[in-house]
């Protein structure tokens, strides 16, 4: 029987000697074929919402900008009849 420490251990030599780099990665997926890839790329959709996200920030941001510009334009107009208003009354 092992103490904890010696679980420890065995689990770490063991996580050691299973290293994944691009050989090992290369290896495992070996076995798949290019249609089963393609197949799991096409479904995956976890950057999707992200994606989404962004476009929907970006069309905020677009009508923002447009109603600010509006507005501006109406507040320039506005302080410029108040100007003349003043010096040609």
């Amino acid at each position: 029987m092992l103490s904890e420490d010696g679980l420890i251990l065995i689990g770490l030599k063991r996580a050691a000697n299973q290293r994944t780099g691009p050989l090992q990665l290369a290896q495992q997926t070996a076995g798949i074929s290019r249609a089963n890839m393609s197949k799991k790329f096409l479904q995956d959709e976890s950057g999707a919402t992200a994606i989404e996200y962004g476009l929907i920030a970006a069309l905020i941001a677009v009508g923002t900008l447009g109603a600010l510009t509006d507005l501006g334009a109406a507040v320039t107009g506005n302080y410029e009849y108040i100007e003349t208003s003043y010096t040609n009354p």
